[in-house]
């Protein structure tokens, strides 16, 4: 029984060492891929447990604030609203801690601790639960892609073939592998080769970007189908993209963006917040 105690003790030591180290590694992309962000507080050493803990819990805090202040929003947005969107996640994490929670805890025999906290990005009392309000109501307008932009151009010939009538997609994949600047963002966007907004997050209701965000993120095919068909897709669009308009919005050729478009008319997909962006 005893072997078996100090089994016990000798794992939960290592996962206690591994968790600070893995955590505080966390970058802006495993934030985005994982959904969550996670940070590690230590205390000095020669405190009682309970002080320990606790001065612990405020460094992690402090830490949670500071991963919190270098994600991306947009770079189509002012620097005004970037400060303004980085307050309120603060306040958030900083004043009720509304959503932030406890992902482990370890006292040290030389009396000091070491805290894990989270915070989701997505879910009441998340990220985007703090921040969407107000990327909506100060996002910068732009114009946004219409049916007319979704014609042929002069140098896409048209097929005379007739073909049958194709299923309709119904989420939509971007990759965005080969794209080493590419920034997942809190409101990343699609456009067209001349600007035009093909998706960006005022597309979704309010709750649905706070439950799902207007993207999510994936490593791999597999995994951002997987992603979609939780969401009801099950025959998603897949395209590939080169080219950036700024490190947050990626720009698709006149025929993908087209085919967006058409698909959406069809599905809703992009109101539906069934979209995922692979990353590298």
């Amino acid at each position: 029984m005893k072997r078996i105690g100090f089994i016990f003790f000798i794992v939960l030591l290592g996962f206690s060492t591994a968790y600070a180290q893995d955590f505080s590694a966390q970058d802006q992309k495993q934030i985005f891929l994982e959904g969550v962000v996670t940070a590690v507080g230590t205390s000095a050493p020669g405190q009682k447990r309970y002080q320990a803990i606790k001065a612990a819990e405020l460094d992690a805090q402090s830490k949670l604030v500071g991963k919190t202040q270098g994600i991306h929003i947009s770079n189509s947005t002012t620097s005004e609203l970037n400060k303004l969107v980085k307050d309120t996640i603060e306040r958030r994490i900083q004043g009720t801690l509304h959503g932030v929670r406890s992902c482990g805890e370890k006292f040290y025999s030389d009396g000091h601790a070491e805290v894990c906290q989270q915070i989701d990005l997505r879910g009441k009392g998340g990220i985007y639960d703090a921040a969407y309000p107000v990327i909506r109501e100060y996002m910068p307008k732009a114009e946004p892609f219409r049916a007319e932009h979704a014609v042929l151009t002069k140098t896409e010939p048209a097929d005379k073939t007739p073909s049958p009538q194709p299923k309709p997609y119904d989420g939509l994949i971007v990759d965005a592998r080969k794209l080493s600047d590419f920034q997942p963002a809190l409101a990343n966007r699609i456009l067209d080769a001349k600007g035009r907004v093909i998706y960006e997050p005022s597309m979704v209701s309010q709750q649905l970007l706070i439950d799902l965000g207007p993207a999510q993120f994936a490593a791999d095919e597999a995994k951002a189908k997987a992603i979609l068909e939780n969401t009801g897709s099950k025959h998603p669009l897949m395209i590939r993209t080169e080219h950036l308009k700024s490190r947050t919005d990626v720009v698709v050729s006149d025929k993908d963006a087209r085919d967006i478009f058409e698909s959406n008319q069809k599905t809703n997909m992009l109101a539906s917040a069934r979209v995922v962006f692979l990353l590298k």
